[in-house]
């Protein structure tokens, strides 16, 4: 099943009920609203990524003790990983720190004792000491990082692990599949261009593996990632499309990148499209990861 993953941060209107609010620094590209309708699409959108994964990653931890996921967004990814790794200390950091408690459930039903969740800015220093985890974990950053920080977050990743640590990176590549069709590729390629207009780069994806090699990481790799799924949700499919159109109309139309007729018209056909099929509709999303050389 393919989803349009195209954002992962809230609004500084956000309020959380856990900890003091933090504002949403200016220099993020993206910052949808954040209420119950978007909490359950990032948890839709979770479930998306770990059936492409199978699982909540594909590095090759053995036995971690210690487990960081950087813009954690709703926790749930961090939740699941303390529940599967019980010997390890896991700690989400966001800008707004999630109330893990929204994410319980009856495979869930309480917070498990060995995660923890702290408001933290991701273009700025991580505060952990060097060296401090076996696994550091970035997910769907593409719309909210703007594009010189790349590295530096990745420094800052790097930094943290312990030698033969691994780091890992799930990023969505917002162009069209080879197949796509005429309509959606359009939408799909304004948006790359709006993530360019507000300063992220849409092909950090492809990017990521070449910058983990040059910052010493070994055994990196790198690859797109593929569903098990014969026939795509086509509900989930429209609704998904849908809230991407919706979400970027106003910004397309105001920066330059189409005339409100010529959205309005490639909109509806992008719809029809998806009406008619939803199989191959969505964004490439791609993993990469490495590890700290052990001496």
């Amino acid at each position: 099943m393919q989803r349009f993953l195209f954002w992962r941060h809230r609004a500084a209107t956000a309020t959380r009920p856990a900890g003091p609010r933090l504002e949403l620094p200016d220099h993020v590209p993206f910052s949808p609203a954040k209420d119950r309708r978007e909490m359950q699409r990032l948890r839709e959108q979770h479930t998306s990524i770990q059936q492409e994964l199978h699982g909540n990653y594909t590095a090759p931890l053995v036995a971690p003790t210690a487990i960081l996921d950087i813009a954690c967004g709703t926790g749930l990814w961090a939740l699941e990983m303390a529940h599967e790794f019980p010997q390890a200390r896991v700690v989400g950091l966001d800008i707004i720190m999630p109330d893990p408690t929204e994410n319980l459930g009856p495979e869930m039903p309480v917070v498990p004792p060995n995660v923890t969740f702290m408001q933290g800015d991701a273009m700025q220093p991580l505060p952990f000491p060097d060296a401090s985890f076996d696994y550091v974990h970035l997910c769907l950053l593409y719309a909210v990082m703007p594009a010189p920080h790349w590295p530096a977050l990745l420094r800052e990743g790097v930094r943290l692990l312990r030698p033969g640590g691994w780091l890992e990176s799930v990023e969505a590549l917002p162009f069209p599949k080879k197949n796509e069709r005429a309509g959606m590729a359009t939408v799909i390629l304004w948006f790359s261009e709006l993530l360019r207009h507000r300063g992220a780069d849409p092909l950090a994806a492809l990017k990521i593996a070449g910058w983990l090699r040059d910052m010493g990481l070994t055994h990196v790799t790198a690859r797109e990632t593929t569903t098990d799924a014969d026939v795509d949700d086509q509900a989930d499919a429209i609704a998904s499309a849908t809230a991407l159109i919706d979400y970027i109309r106003a910004s397309v139309i105001e920066a330059g990148i189409a005339a409100p007729e010529q959205f309005e018209a490639v909109a509806a056909q992008a719809l029809a499209e998806l009406h008619r099929s939803s199989r191959e509709s969505g964004f490439n999303t791609y993993v990469a990861y490495g590890q700290r050389p052990t001496t």
